[in-house]
């Protein structure tokens, strides 16, 4: 019922309410509160005032984990940013995220050449790219990626993360009346499955 679901979402908050109390920088709680906003979000229909008023408090807890001040930016705050990026562009400011992409990615790759075997700091990295359609960028980063990362596991992962990549670009391609569009949405496909056999499912 509506009062059970009005009861579990009051105490979701609370709960993670009282976490932030105990430790005003809990980057996790932040990170909660803002999933938990987020799927009330997707609850209503989009354009409506609630579901702004959702997104909006979703996007200002991932700022605060993001902009935290901190000595060295974190892997945490890292993986923070596609989420923030894809919320930014959902409300409509595509200006905002993309200023906000080149902001990160200036904090993001330093950590990535630090700490080359984290394959969840180039997945930050990549997706970010991605949720603006920058596949160009995306696929940069993964060939940088490929040159640094020794182990076989984490190469192995960046391998599949590049034929997403190109999945995600294919599937950028939506006119099937357009025969260039045809022809490239066909190619990167191809490429795709040639990358990572797993696609062909």
């Amino acid at each position: 019922s509506d009062l059970d679901t009005d009861r579990r979402d009051a105490h979701v908050v609370r709960q993670l309410e009282f976490a932030l109390d105990g430790d005003p920088e809990n980057a996790l709680a932040m990170i909660g509160m803002s999933d938990f906003y987020r799927t009330k979000a997707s609850e209503v229909d989009k354009g409506t005032e609630e579901h702004q008023q959702f997104t909006d408090k979703a996007i200002e807890q991932l700022k605060k984990v993001v902009d935290r001040p901190a000595d060295r930016f974190t892997i945490l705050q890292s993986r923070a940013v596609p989420a923030l990026i894809q919320l930014l562009i959902d409300s409509g400011r595509q200006a905002e995220a993309q200023r906000r992409l080149e902001f990160e990615l200036s904090r993001i790759e330093p950590l990535a050449r630090r700490n080359p075997e984290m394959f969840p700091i180039w997945y930050s990295l990549v997706r970010s790219a991605v949720e603006l359609k920058d596949y160009q960028k995306a696929q940069q980063t993964i060939n940088e990626a490929l040159q640094l990362v020794r182990s076989p596991e984490v190469r192995q992962q960046l391998i599949r993360l590049g034929s997403e990549v190109i999945l995600n670009q294919a599937n950028s391609f939506d006119d099937m009346q357009n025969r260039e569009q045809y022809r490239n949405r066909l190619n990167l496909l191809s490429r795709a499955v040639a990358l990572n056999f797993r696609n062909r499912a």
